[in-house]
């Protein structure tokens, strides 16, 4: 496949969303203590991220749109893909071909059309059901 980005953009839509914080209570380890008690210490180069929120949302799908060598190369590849029965999964969100497996049920729908090179995907939004998008946090400083 192209290694032109250019070839390749992806648009994800949302019907719902919600930020929500998460709160510290007595289940909060004291990280810094315990690495202290344990002589562990990460190395320099990384950095410590405290999470402080997470994005949930509901109703996603994406729109992959494929351009130049791209299209091409992807229109081969999902067409294999399908007649050999097989699946394809997309930031996590795991779609299933037309022949795909009785042991793995596919998890979302998925339209491809050659023509124009665009990949569909509807997540599996039931409604008393979120995903997880992102999670959000805060630099901790040593």
């Amino acid at each position: 496949m192209s290694s032109n980005a250019k070839d390749v953009k992806v648009a994800l839509k949302i019907q719902h969303y919600k930020t929500v914080p998460f709160e510290p209570g007595s289940w909060n380890v004291d990280v810094k203590s315990l690495m202290a008690k344990l002589g562990a210490k990460p190395p320099a180069m990384f950095q410590k991220v405290r999470p402080t929120q997470m994005l949930m949302v509901q109703g996603v799908s994406m729109e992959i749109s494929f351009g130049g060598d791209a299209k091409t190369a992807f229109d081969q590849d999902y067409k294999k893909t399908v007649q050999g029965g097989g699946g394809i999964s997309v930031f996590g969100f795991r779609i299933g071909a037309s022949g795909s497996s009785s042991e793995e049920n596919e998890s979302h729908g998925n339209t491809w059309d050659s023509s124009s090179g665009v990949l569909t995907i509807n997540a599996e939004n039931s409604r008393r059901s979120a995903n997880v998008l992102a999670v959000m946090g805060e630099i901790v400083s040593a």
